[in-house]
C-alpha cells in the first residue's frame, strides 16, 4: 500500500483524480477505452484554468495535442453532483468546438473526447439510472473498479 492509499478517502473525487494521474495500469485501461496505444509521450496531468475559470480535472495529452479532458467524480455523489458533471463535460466539448485551450500552443486532437470517469460504486450505491441522461457527443462514460483499477465503458446498449 502506498502513501496515497493510506492518506486518501477512497470514495473521494481527489483519490480518483490522483489514481488517474499516477496509476499506470489505470491509465492503460483509459487509453484502451479511447483506442489509443500507451506510450511515454502521453501525459495525464491536472487540468489548468480554461475560459470562465473552468478547471478540468485531468488533461490527457500527447505533446501539445489534447486527446481528452476528464471529469472525475467520487463514489459518494448524488444525482445533482452527477448532473453537474455532465454540465462540465458540455463545457469541455464547447472548448474543443471553439478551440479554447489552457495554453496557446495546445491543439485538440481530431479524435478529441471528453471522459466522465467515476468508481463503479456510483452505480451500485444510487437509485438513479445513468442511461436516462443526455451526454455531450464527445463523451465516453467510464467506470473504474477501485479494487483492480480496471475501467469499463458504459454504453447506451447497457
Amino acid at each position: 500500500m502506498n502513501i496515497l492509499d493510506k492518506r486518501s478517502d477512497k470514495s473521494s473525487e481527489k483519490y480518483i483524480q490522483n489514481q488517474v494521474i499516477n496509476n499506470l495500469n489505470l491509465q492503460k485501461y483509459v487509453l484502451d477505452n479511447l483506442g489509443i496505444e500507451q506510450s511515454n509521450s502521453i501525459k495525464f496531468t491536472k487540468g489548468l484554468t480554461y475560459a470562465n475559470r473552468i478547471l478540468p480535472d485531468i488533461k490527457i495529452s500527447k505533446g501539445k495535442e489534447i486527446l481528452a479532458l476528464v471529469e472525475c467524480k467520487g463514489a459518494k455523489i448524488n444525482v445533482t453532483d452527477y448532473v453537474r458533471g455532465i454540465g462540465q463535460l458540455l463545457q469541455y466539448e464547447f472548448f474543443y468546438e471553439k478551440n479554447i485551450t489552457e495554453n496557446k500552443s495546445d491543439i485538440y486532437s481530431e479524435n478529441f473526447k471528453t471522459l466522465y470517469l467515476y468508481p463503479d460504486d456510483v452505480i451500485k450505491n444510487n437509485d438513479f439510472n445513468i442511461s436516462n441522461f443526455k451526454y455531450p457527443k464527445s463523451t465516453k462514460v467510464l467506470h473504474v473498479n477501485l479494487k483492480n483499477f480496471a475501467v469499463a465503458e458504459f454504453s447506451e446498449d447497457q
